[in-house]
């Protein structure tokens, strides 16, 4: 799958220039942008997924099916990315008619599609039309695509009128991919002499007639270098106008053709005299499309006609051609551009070359430090599938320094950015050198004489450089040039002895013959060892590929040198090793072929994965030889089959078949004739070895789930149901059956209420009568994966008895939700059958332990935990909450934000640089807040003053609280008037000296001392409640080590009512 960001800096996106430069102190905090990790998600499919974070705790997947739709979910993790599939898509997906992003809710909150962000869903349909609902957008004819917008409100709509009909080959309207259109993000002085740039100018060759695109954020119009070298815009982003509101295009466009005039010629770019057509094809708010920069390589290689186009922006690269490499190998052939593309800066085994730079036809740049030593953050190849070289060649890209856009605020005119997005441009502009030079070469014969002059470096392999660092003097001085500049076979298994020829052509453009001594060190025979290339004329060599050498990656070179010259080309093969054919057959309950079958493949021993296509319930792939595993479900109308087996592929053709009528019923049922199932079934099969996974199946109420027996070592089976019953004692039952090493051949189990855990719940109200959402969920000990069940409604106040599964190493928790506010019950501890109890929404409400930490010297504060009751393990948070925070030095204050719109505490953190000293801090928070479902705790005002100074890593701060909880209120956390109250205080996340306890009976008006006394590690204090109905506020102050000092003001704490 292919999920766009840029190979430059773009803080809330996945960065490829990283800023050298820390920002101001005392500017303000960046506030959170689209990249949250958390949110409600719609689905192309109209479902919605909602993802959810608490400290402490997993993050957990809440999925509602869309109105009128009966299909279950498997949610699936790879490669640190959560897929959440509908039965009814996982298919399509499979045959390779739905892009699988559309479903990679990981991805889309990070670029920022959730529901709070984005109204519609940006698609591009490939062949015939796009759906009537939709909103159409451009058409890209380089590539066959459409885009359109399909509105969440109709997404459920659209996908049905998309759906195909039985034993169609493309979705419905003759659609046959139906791609997302995914965010796009972007990925001098010394690093244009470390190329050779300035000798090239000595001869007079600046780039001086030639145009190069820039496709990027835009630029700074008002800039000194760049007036008088961009000749012509476009904007194909969502933008009102071409300015640059990241730095990234400016940054690239001045290191292509900067004039230098900020700093007297000093950052000069590559080719200063070569005019820029800049396309923004990015913004600043990461809500970037595929479309756009399609459109914009369109308008750069057909309209504008440029020879070259820089593109520092990337997605990750997948199976199969994307649109944008389809656009980029399309372009390069049909109109001669050179497409230089940046490799990308998420160096991991998990992110080899990224798109567009996977594309054949793109120049693919990685990026070295000054040293000419590997960038560590430059992708590395190989390319997937046919592992074939990639990148071409490198280029500086740490460190450079170039022009910044002024639309980013007051400051220096440049910047320093590091990144393959600074390196690309380097190579943009050597190309446009080349370019001046040779006016009638096309991209093919400039990709090649560049990566045939390229300096390679010490100690690095050509999946690292290439052909190494690009050198401009050499390649504008050098006389013979070939034409290619990257050859790589791939030859498929079994080989047959056939042998593969490949030709590449020497050109000689001097008045001399030349004689060219030729090696090869890599798996290549060649024709001739000697080759004499005429003047003015050419000549060939045939390299031959012996289909007998042993299956492998070879990477080498083709070098032909003639005295001081050397001409370069990467010539490298794979030879696939051993594979063999499988088929799988699916057959459903009735016999007849399954159309929606949602299947995974791991080798379990490698790790290698792949995901059979299924058509009309048959898939055909190939393997290599191994032990492998194979899960799947079969769904038809409203039954589903799950099944999980292993076998071994190879010496020779392997078949196999899913028989869903071998299937038994899952059913988890207790001895309570009253109970029945409420909300999903939830299945998940795994595999504990290195190489395992994790599959969770989401079974709706209603529908039925069965499993085909498997046994084997590692295995894990784990189904959970919840049951209720109502009436006068309502009852919850959390049902768990796990199985280790086995599917049970039957995996219905009937509980006894006898051996469960029985938890009585009380649930308190806040002075209000109200409804709430309760639920449970568990982690296996020694996972970080959880497990949550539908909430069920609960009345508030009220008592529930909850009976929940013990032993097998589960780890319950719950949350109880109303509104916007959220309770999480942190402990995540073992139960045993027997008897115990839960309190739920007790008063005091108000602050847990703060959430400070010193990062070097960045001080932070995040309000989690500042609607927290008096349960014990709790944390809690109103997401309904308005007010400020402030972070103070010495009574200056440094940094504040305003309390809205906070999902989560982490979306109103706040963050400033501070000195390196130490220094007194004070962080205020005054929250309020106005909701039906709670009349206390209305407004919470607290102050912590503590000594911080420079730390190493992230340190948290000891900063405490102090908490309340009074003893003998009632089931409305109220007290009855003239009463005594007992309040029991805790320090919370650290100590404190015996705190001074004020309280107020007309909502802080006035004040009363109260008078306290010791209680072990705590101390009590007791309040005599007014004679009349009202509530009590209470104030506290308290200091502790360091310095430490913490105020806190509760309003209306709790209700004085008969």
């Amino acid at each position: 799958m292919k999920r766009i960001t840029a190979a430059l800096a773009l803080a809330a996106l996945t960065a490829s220039a990283v800023p050298a430069i820390p920002s101001a102190a005392g500017t303000a905090a960046a506030r959170p942008g689209p990249s949250r990790g958390v949110g409600t998600i719609t689905l192309i499919t109209g479902d919605r997924v909602t993802v959810s974070e608490t400290p402490g705790a997993p993050r957990g997947y809440q999925v509602t099916p869309g109105a009128g739709r009966k299909v279950s979910f498997s949610i699936e993790e790879v490669a640190g990315h959560t897929y959440v599939l509908p039965s009814d898509a996982a298919p399509l997906i499979g045959k390779g008619l739905v892009d699988e992003r559309l479903f990679d809710v990981t991805q889309l909150l990070e670029w920022g599609y959730d529901d709070a962000h984005r109204a519609g869903i940006p698609v591009m349909t490939k062949g015939g039309s796009a759906p009537k609902a939709a909103a159409a957008g451009r058409t890209l004819r380089s590539v066959g695509l459409k885009a359109a917008e399909v509105p969440k409100a109709q997404a459920a709509t659209v996908w049905r009128q998309l759906r195909p009909a039985a034993g169609a080959r493309t979705l419905a309207s003759g659609v046959s991919k139906l791609w997302l259109d995914g965010g796009v993000s972007p990925a001098l002085d010394k690093s244009v002499p470390q190329i050779g740039a300035p000798e090239a100018w000595k001869n007079g060759l600046t780039g001086k007639g030639v145009t190069v695109a820039v496709l990027d954020t835009g630029y700074d119009p008002d800039h000194p270098d760049l007036k008088g070298v961009v000749s012509q815009t476009a904007n194909f982003t969502d933008e009102p106008d071409m300015r640059d509101l990241v730095d990234h295009g400016t940054h690239v466009a001045s290191t292509v053709a900067g004039s230098g005039a900020a700093s007297g010629g000093k950052y000069k770019g590559v080719a200063p005299d070569a005019k820029i057509a800049v396309g923004k094809v990015m913004g600043a708010g990461g809500n970037n499309q595929v479309s756009d920069v399609i459109a914009g390589m369109e308008w750069a290689a057909t309209e504008i006609k440029a020879p070259v186009v820089n593109m520092s922006l990337s997605i990750p690269d997948t199976r199969g051609l994307d649109p944008l490499e389809e656009a980029v190998n399309t372009l390069s052939e049909q109109t001669g551009t050179l497409f230089v593309v940046a490799a990308g800066n998420l160096r991991t085994a998990n992110e080899p070359i990224r798109s567009p730079g996977s594309a054949d036809a793109a120049l693919t740049v990685g990026a070295v430090d000054r040293n000419d030593k590997l960038a560590p953050i430059s992708c590395t190849g190989p390319r997937i599938i046919d592992q074939a070289v990639k990148p071409d060649i490198t280029a500086p890209g740490m460190g450079i320094v170039a022009a910044r856009s002024g639309a980013t605020g007051p400051g220096d005119p440049y910047v320093a950015m590091s990144g393959t997005s600074m390196a690309t441009p380097h190579v943009a502009g050597a190309a446009a050198i080349l370019a001046q030079q040779h006016p009638g070469w096309n991209g093919d014969r400039l990709k090649a004489a560049l990566i045939a002059t390229a300096k390679p470096g010490d100690g690095m392999t050509p999946y690292e450089q290439g052909a190494g660092r690009v050198d401009v003097a050499r390649a504008v001085t050098q006389s013979v040039t070939n034409d290619t500049g990257n050859l790589w076979t791939y030859l498929a298994w079994p080989h047959n002895g056939e042998e593969v020829a490949k030709k590449v052509t020497y050109t000689n453009a001097s008045q001399e013959p030349v004689e060219l001594a030729l090696t090869e060190d890599g798996p290549y025979t060649l024709s001739a060892d000697h080759l004499t290339v005429p003047a003015g004329g050419d000549a060939s060599v045939t390299l031959t590929l012996d289909s007998g050498r042993r299956p492998g990656v070879y990477t080498g070179t083709l070098t032909a040198t003639a005295g001081e010259l050397t001409v370069r080309s990467l010539a490298g093969a794979y030879i696939e090793p051993e594979s063999y054919d499988l088929t799988i057959r699916a057959i459903g309950r009735d016999g007849s072929p399954v159309q929606a079958v949602d299947a995974a493949l791991i080798n379990l021993k490698t790790g290698e994965r792949a995901r059979p296509r299924f058509v009309d319930g048959v898939a055909e792939l190939r393997l290599g030889p191994g032990e492998w595993n194979l899960n799947a479900q079969l769904s038809e109308q409203g039954v589903h089959t799950l099944t999980d087996r292993t076998f071994t592929i190879g010496p020779a053709a392997v078949r196999l078949t899913l028989d869903a009528r071998l299937g038994k019923r899952v059913s988890l049922t207790v001895d309570d004739p009253a109970a029945g199932p409420t909300g999903q079934l939830t299945i998940n099969l795994s595999d504990t070895g290195s190489n395992g996974y994790v599959r969770e199946y989401l079974i709706p109420q209603g529908e039925a789930a069965y499993t085909l027996p498997s046994s084997r070592p590692g295995l894990e089976y784990l189904a959970y149901q919840v049951l209720t019953a109502g009436g006068a004692a309502p009852s919850r039952y959390d049902l768990v059956d796990r199985r280790t090493g086995q599917i049970p051949a039957d995996p219905g189990r009937r509980f006894a209420r006898a051996d469960l855990a029985k938890v009585g719940l009380t649930f308190r109200a806040q002075n209000v009568d109200a409804t709430a959402q309760f639920a449970r969920w568990f982690v296996l000990r020694g996972k970080d994966k959880d497990l949550r069940s539908d909430p069920t409604t609960v009345t508030i106040p009220s008592t529930v008895d909850n009976y929940l599964t013990p032993g097998q190493d589960l780890l319950w928790s719950g949350r109880l939700t109303q509104g916007g506010y959220s309770l999480v019950d942190l402990q995540q501890r073992p139960v045993a059958a027997g008897q115990s109890a839960e309190l739920w929404n007790a008063a005091v409400t108000g602050p847990s332990a703060s959430r400070v930490t010193r990062t070097g010297d960045e001080l932070a504060y995040t309000p989690e935990g500042l609607f927290t009751d008096a349960g014990t393990g709790h944390t809690g948070w109103d997401s309904d909450v308005t007010g400020t925070v402030s972070l103070a030095k010495d009574g200056e204050v440094l940094e504040r934000i305003e309390l809205e719109d906070c999902f989560v505490p982490d979306w109103c953190s706040l963050a400033s640089q501070v000195p390196a000293g130490e220094g007194v801090y004070t962080v205020n928070v005054s929250a309020r807040r106005d909701v039906p479902h709670s009349a206390l705790a209305t407004a919470i005002d607290s102050s912590w003053t503590f000594t911080s100074a420079h730390t190493g890593d992230s340190t948290p701060l000891a900063v405490p609280s102090v908490r309340f909880a009074p003893e003998g209120l009632d089931a409305y956390n109220r007290a009855r008037p003239g009463t005594v109250t007992e309040i029991p205080i805790t320090a919370d996340g650290g100590e404190l000296t015996t705190p001074a306890i004020e309280a107020s009976f007309d909502d802080g008006a006035t004040w009363q001392t109260l008078q306290v006394r010791q209680n072990g590690t705590g101390w009590t204090t007791s309040v005599t409640n007014p004679a009349t109905p009202g509530h009590v506020t209470l104030r506290a102050s308290a200091t502790g080590p360091g310095g430490v000092q913490v105020k806190q003001m509760i309003t209306r704490a709790y209700a004085v009512q008969n």
